[in-house]
């Protein structure tokens, strides 16, 4: 019986390796990204990147100036070949994030891997008269109401996005067998409290999700497979066992994790 499988990632140091928004403004202006610093702790960020995004577009930068910087983030050859695995075992592969349409589009197409991703759930954004503009996915006016929340960090999703929401529903949708989910942000940690027993849930080293998962009341809200990586070959060799014909990882689940251990994929 064939498995039937979604790949879902997070974008920002989860699929690429640099966090997009930050990423344009600061190689675009280093005095807006000190700006951008002091803002972040008064403003939503969805708002806050229109709202620098606007003073990019007033102080002579253009779509092209955008796009250049968009192609020189890091994504990796490994992430791209795992995609490919994921791809060729005919699994659904998307993408759940708090950045925007637009930055996501221009990298997945610089990178040649648009074609690979059935779904991309984000931030919308298009170009008006010359400047980006960014909506929040989640209205204002309209609240997603979800109060998961992690010990010592509070609720976890963001105002604009429950990340949580999203998965359960492409899950419902697809039908899926098994659920793959990449993150590493507080917003990822709320969709992998989401994921069922036979699912996995693929946490960044070092990064704020793997702090957050450290803490037993958190790690109780989680029923998955749960495994650390660090780098996209961590994520490439674990594809590569996972999509063969009668891969070890499926017929030992309980040698991955049980939702009180995480196993680590670089061995460290």
């Amino acid at each position: 019986m064939t498995t039937k499988t979604l790949v879902a990632y997070d974008f920002d140091w989860s699929l690429i390796d640099e966090d997009s928004d930050n990423y344009l403004v600061s190689q675009l202006s280093p005095l807006l990204a000190q700006k951008m610093s002091e803002l972040e702790l008064k403003m939503q960020w969805t708002d806050m990147m229109n709202q620098l995004l606007g003073e990019l577009s007033a102080s002579g930068f253009t779509q092209e100036h955008m796009d250049k910087a968009w192609s020189r983030i890091p994504f990796s050859k490994d992430m791209i070949k795992a995609l490919h695995v994921a791809k060729e075992a005919n699994a659904d592969i998307m993408i759940i994030s708090d950045a925007n349409t637009v930055a996501i589009s221009k990298v997945l197409h610089h990178y040649q891997v648009s074609q690979l991703f059935a779904n991309i759930i984000t931030n919308p954004a298009q170009w008006r008269e010359g400047k980006l503009v960014i909506d929040r996915l989640v209205p204002k006016e309209t609240p997603h109401g979800c109060c998961t929340s992690a010990e010592g960090f509070g609720h976890t999703c963001s105002v604009n996005m429950c990340k949580g929401r999203e998965i359960t529903r492409v899950m419902l949708e697809g039908g899926y067998d098994r659920v793959i989910y990449v993150g590493d942000g507080a917003n990822d940690f709320c969709p992998i409290t989401k994921l069922r027993a036979n699912d996995i849930a693929l946490v960044r080293r070092g990064r704020v999700l793997s702090k957050i998962i450290e803490t037993p009341s958190t790690r109780a809200q989680i029923h998955s497979n749960v495994i650390i990586w660090s780098e996209a070959a961590d994520i490439l060799a674990m594809y590569r066992n996972l999509f063969r014909s009668s891969p070890e990882i499926l017929e030992r689940p309980a040698a991955l994790t049980t939702s009180k251990e995480a196993v680590s994929l670089s061995g460290n």
